[in-house]
């Protein structure tokens, strides 16, 4: 479902990943792909939780998405 309905998507969309996430970055970019115009950022020393475990960086991620 998801990929059918995805490549609809007409607005600003950002997949911020932990660089040390169990899950693998994959996960991110394989559904970010799906979505035009979909970005990711990976955040460096962060699992699971970057907007907990680096919210500077996180929130940096954030501000690039908006300032687009």
């Amino acid at each position: 479902t998801l990929a059918r309905q995805l490549p609809a998507v007409r607005a600003p969309v950002l997949f911020v990943h932990g660089e040390e996430d169990p899950i693998p970055p994959a996960s991110s970019t394989g559904t970010a792909a799906l979505i035009p115009g979909a970005r990711v950022e990976t955040i460096p020393r962060s699992g699971h939780f970057p907007w907990v475990e680096q919210p500077k960086a996180f929130r940096a991620a954030v501000e690039r998405l908006l300032s687009a």
